[in-house]
């Protein structure tokens, strides 16, 4: 899922797109299209400094959403696609699909 992250979205995104952004919103639009109401989509980034504490990573600091977003989101949906959610989807059933075998074979 690595390799595919770093093809398909910004180093941006891969860092600080959590909540809302264009992996989430892709997904959507992929699987409940009908949810997602990209004309009202948005690009929200927090407004801190990563250097050795990050949001997420080696050394998390603690927080919650309003600590890092005014709209709740974090990361760009502005540019979300249902090509990219349809390959995350692929992606994401193969990784279940590969785990959920090998917990099969494991307890045979």
């Amino acid at each position: 899922m690595r390799i595919l992250a770093g093809e398909l979205f910004t180093a941006r995104e891969n860092l600080l797109g959590i909540h809302g952004g264009d992996a989430e919103t892709s997904l959507m639009m992929a699987i409940m299209p009908d949810r997602v109401l990209f004309d009202r989509v948005i690009c929200e980034y927090p407004q801190i400094n990563q250097t050795y504490l990050s949001i997420e990573g080696d050394l998390p600091i603690p927080w919650v959403t309003s600590d890092l977003s005014v709209t709740g989101t974090i990361g760009d949906a502005t540019t979300a696609s249902k090509e990219k959610g349809e390959k995350i989807l692929a992606a994401l059933v193969a990784a279940w699909q590969k785990i959920v075998t090998e917990i099969y074979h494991y307890s045979q």
